[in-house]
């Protein structure tokens, strides 16, 4: 056999479906696999032109290279070198979402979720290695990582994984044993995470998930199960030690939430670039060194002004509509009722904390919205364009 056909059978491998799996799996893996994984597809999206054809074509596509251009000019003219480099990691990003968007089938969107479900188990044994091997002052790390670099990018996604379980459970995609021990393990991952609002995060995408899809007795049960709960860390707060520094966490955002409300009234029409805040906390007394706003409405202003604001929120309106097209054609989708739980946790999330600006984070939620193509293609629901002819926006 030559590196021909070595090649051949690599390049056969690397088919849409497969690498939409790969990247799901990856973005519950450490980040350099994430990272290589991503640029793969970039590179094989760019070389292929039937990869290339049809990819941003659904009205206000074309803002998504506008966004991220707007983006990266704000930075540049702000000398902003962390927004020059997210600039174009928002824009593979989103890349790869529409490439998401435009392969993905129902099956292959099922064993992506599975995938991830089982990528939970490796996360598990290294945050526990995580656990014992690092310690301050002579103790046990309680805020474990994982291999996802922060505490609360691993509780995010661990939540998630919550969902994910609940869903392939409720709705008998697949073997529903095997995901009762694997929620267990996401569940004991967000403990070991200490992440408070990942918590939060589990409570309203399963609580969404349940409703939606009118599962109403094991509604009731997770009401009590979680009042129990309740009840039991009222009486035992050690079990969460982290309720302790709760007051300490919240002044701290909010110094963060005056520092960049302060300089969103000094620029408020273009912004900073991406991890603005990183850039102008040292102006401020009373700032408090992190990169980024711990609110997503914040952050975003101070970032892009209200005119890359506006961009944005056009963008994903644009995105959102496809998905109320999908819903409205048939109200009862799980699948559908699962990716509205899923985002509707994250963003949940975005009041104290921003989640999405990470390459697995990123990538996983990618994914999961980019999971609508296949409902879609399903429901017949066509592609539309901002204007019809020959120039299609």
């Amino acid at each position: 056999m030559d590196i021909a056909d070595i090649w051949k059978k690599i390049h056969s491998f690397l088919n849409p479906q497969n690498l939409i799996i790969m990247l799901a799996a990856s973005a519950f893996a450490p980040v350099p696999f994430t990272a290589i994984l991503v640029v793969i597809t970039v590179v094989l999206i760019l070389t292929e032109p039937e990869y290339q054809k049809g990819l941003f074509y659904f009205k206000g596509s074309l803002l998504i290279p506008a966004f991220c251009c707007y983006a990266l000019i704000v930075a540049l003219f702000n000398k902003n070198m962390y927004g020059v480099i997210l600039a174009p990691v928002f824009f593979v990003i989103f890349t790869i979402f529409c490439f998401v968007r435009k392969f993905i089938t129902t099956k292959t969107f099922e064993t992506c979720l599975s995938a991830v479900c089982l990528m939970v188990i490796p996360a598990t044994l290294y945050a526990f290695i995580d656990m014992f091997t690092n310690k301050e002052e002579g103790k046990l790390v309680y805020r474990c990582t994982s291999y996802f670099l922060n505490a609360n990018y691993f509780g995010a996604l661990m939540a998630a994984a919550v969902i994910i379980c609940t869903y392939k459970i409720v709705s008998s995609k697949g073997k529903a044993f095997i995901y009762y021990p694997i929620a267990l393990l996401a569940v004991l991952d967000i403990y070991l995470s200490a992440s408070l609002f990942a918590i939060v995060e589990v409570v309203v995408g399963v609580v969404f998930y349940l409703l939606l899809s009118k599962h109403y007795r094991l509604f009731c049960l997770m009401v009590v199960v979680g009042s129990a709960g309740i009840i039991l860390i009222t009486a035992i707060p050690e079990l969460l030690p982290r309720l302790y520094e709760a007051s300490g966490t919240t002044g701290y955002r909010v110094r963060i939430w005056g520092v960049a409300i302060r300089e969103i009234m000094n620029k408020p029409l273009f912004g900073r670039g991406f991890l603005g805040y990183n850039g102008v906390r040292l102006q401020y007394s009373g700032s408090y060194e992190t990169v980024h706003c711990h609110n997503l409405v914040i952050d975003s202003l101070l970032n892009f002004g209200i005119v890359g604001s506006a961009l944005l929120l056009m963008l994903l309106y644009y995105i959102l509509i496809r998905f109320v097209k999908c819903f409205k054609r048939d109200s009862g989708s799980t699948a559908l009722i699962m990716i509205a739980s899923i985002m509707l946790a994250a963003v949940s999330h975005m009041f104290t904390d921003i989640t999405f600006f990470w390459i697995q984070t990123g990538l996983f939620y990618a994914i999961i919205l980019g999971g609508t193509g296949s409902e879609e293609r399903r429901l017949n629901i066509k592609n539309d364009f901002l204007i019809h002819g020959k120039y299609r926006i």
